[in-house]
């Protein structure tokens, strides 16, 4: 059985308290990125995410999560050797789990204007997703199993 995984050393933080400077990732490997916002208004609002600008590696592959209708719903629940990734609620709202192997941090992912930075060994879950839950993430690299963490312990284990 696992480790374990489901509890932070630190409460929940919001996408904007980062952003503002209120307070910091206690994990490593992670970050905050503000899309390029474009107010176009009254049509809207358009927001910019482009490789190596404020998506901080070449962009391989995007992929969406969506229909998160059961509320006992839990995604993630892995980490990547190597992959890279930033994850953005378009709509909706979510929480994150990241986990370095030492420290542990969750973060309210309730804003389109931001996304969170993923880098290799973060474990990560994903839960409470609202209603109106959609979620994106841009990849630096196409799929590939081998880079899968797919058991807790064995990421306790590369991280020591």
């Amino acid at each position: 059985m696992d480790t374990e995984r489901n509890t932070a050393s630190n409460g929940t933080i919001s996408l904007k308290e980062l952003v503002a400077g209120n307070v910091e990732l206690g994990v490593t490997h992670s970050g905050v990125v503000r899309m390029q916002i474009i107010p176009d208004k009254p049509d809207g609002v358009i927001r910019v995410a482009e490789a190596r600008k404020n998506i901080p590696f070449n962009i391989e592959r995007v992929y969406d999560i969506d229909e998160l209708t059961r509320p006992e719903a839990l995604r993630g629940k892995h980490a990547h050797r190597q992959l890279k990734q930033v994850i953005r609620a378009l709509r909706g709202s979510f929480t994150l789990l990241l986990d370095d192997g030492k420290n542990k941090q969750v973060v309210k992912v309730d804003s389109p204007d931001f996304g969170v930075i993923l880098d290799g060994l973060i474990w990560h879950d994903m839960t409470d997703f609202s209603a109106d839950c959609l979620i994106l993430v841009y990849a630096d690299a196409y799929y590939n199993e081998a880079d899968y963490i797919r058991t807790y312990d064995e990421f306790l284990e590369l991280t020591k």
